[in-house]
């Protein structure tokens, strides 16, 4: 599992992947927006219906209860709300999808 944020304020980018079994996963990549006071969504890239809520904490962040919108960036059985990731600050090794690639 992995995810990584770049950026600074209104123009922080996010993606994730979070595995399943074997190399089922659900994986998203895109912007950061704010939904309300202190409260964050990704939007993935070309799909302004899906907003995956964000609970950042000093520790890391964490999924929220994913939409119906956001179905499509998980396999059937598998889901992405609750999953929770570790903050590591200056990470050597980026953080990248299933094909390797960056997911920011």
């Amino acid at each position: 599992d992995a995810l990584c944020v770049m950026g600074i304020g209104g123009v922080q980018r996010a993606g994730f992947i979070a595995f399943g079994p074997g190399d089922s996963n659900c994986s998203a990549r895109g912007k950061i927006v704010q939904a309300s006071a202190g409260q964050w969504q990704l939007q993935p890239d070309g799909d302004s219906d899906c907003r995956i809520p964000l609970t950042v904490t000093k520790d890391g962040i964490s999924l929220g209860a994913v939409p119906p919108s956001c179905a499509y960036y998980c396999p059937p059985g598998l889901g992405m709300a609750g999953k929770a990731f570790t903050r590591i600050e200056n990470a050597s090794k980026a953080a990248t999808d299933l094909a390797g690639d960056p997911l920011c």
